[in-house]
């Protein structure tokens, strides 16, 4: 398990605030105590310096102008920046830091940066984790959900959790972290555009309260359960079910509404139903069954 002595946080915002006294207040629990510092790029500006200056002061944090030298006595970077400079931030901070240490990236970024950040990392014998929060700082704090993933990626999470933090480590290489929050956004942001278009049309109808106990049977077992089971019955019901959809849009259409993830699910059905997919006998309401045909559906051409 990692044993670190000083640690920085690189972007001193919300999330990179919670890192910071999580470490503090975990290593004090453990008699362990470790130095932190941080470095936000806001530090640049006027007017946002002295917010920043005062709350590292209240936590008891080294706050630096500039990320430099004094990295090279870091044993632990968490870097929490926007991810669309993630990598960049990365490899403009690795020529500071010392061989064996270890650099864990929680922003939300593409893999492949991820993956091209931990090559350029190994190359110089630092350590590179990829990891990411599945849920949010502001309302579970330090107990926010992390997957991690990268270079010794098992030692990693298990002093995080020592400290009090939740993580699981993602077997495979940096990067997969990425993947695994990025494919949950799939299913939650598009839960989330259903949800806004169904209750804005049940508004409409002077419905939403009703619709609101219409789910309750969703409660009934676990979520992924659930999803499994009605991909699982997807292909034997597929034609039934479009005709459902096609008629919840003239419904939608009847109150001047776009219907856009409707569509967009009809869609589906409809190629589904195009494709003649059909299930061997017997082998029917297992997502193992219909995986090749969900593959060949969703292949784009």
């Amino acid at each position: 398990m990692l044993t670190p002595k000083n640690i920085a946080v690189i972007g001193f915002g919300e999330a990179g605030t919670i890192i910071a006294e999580g470490c503090i207040t975990g290593s004090k629990r453990q008699q362990n105590t470790v130095t932190c510092h941080a470095w936000d790029i806001r530090m640049q500006d006027a007017a946002a310096r002295k917010p920043l200056e005062e709350k590292a002061a209240g936590l008891g944090v080294t706050l630096h102008e500039t990320a430099g030298t004094w990295l090279k006595d870091v044993d632990v970077v968490f870097s929490l920046v926007f991810g669309g400079v993630a990598k960049d931030v990365a490899l403009d901070l690795l020529p500071f830091m010392k061989e064996g240490a270890a650099y864990i990236d929680l922003t939300t970024s593409v893999p492949g940066d991820m993956r091209a950040a931990a090559a350029a990392f190994a190359e110089r014998k630092v350590g590179f984790i990829d990891g990411t929060a599945l849920g949010s700082f502001r309302t579970n704090g330090v107990t926010v959900p992390f997957v991690l993933s990268g270079t010794n990626v098992e030692s990693c999470s298990a002093w995080m959790n020592s400290l009090g933090f939740a993580t699981t480590p993602v077997p495979g290489p940096a990067g997969n972290a990425s993947c695994v929050k990025l494919l949950r956004s799939v299913l939650a942001k598009g839960l989330e555009a259903l949800a806004i278009e169904c209750f804005t049309a049940a508004e409409s109808m002077g419905l939403r309260e009703t619709m609101q106990s219409a789910f309750n049977d969703f409660d009934l077992r676990p979520l992924v359960a659930a999803l499994e089971d009605m991909s699982a019955s997807h292909i034997p019901h597929c034609k039934r079910r479009l005709d459902e959809i096609d008629h919840a849009l003239h419904m939608l259409d009847g109150v001047s509404l776009d219907g856009t993830m409707t569509r967009a699910s009809r869609d589906f059905y409809a190629r589904t139903v195009a494709s003649g997919a059909q299930l061997v006998p017997g082998k029917q309401g297992t997502w193992d069954a219909c995986l090749p045909v969900f593959q060949k559906v969703l292949h784009k051409q």
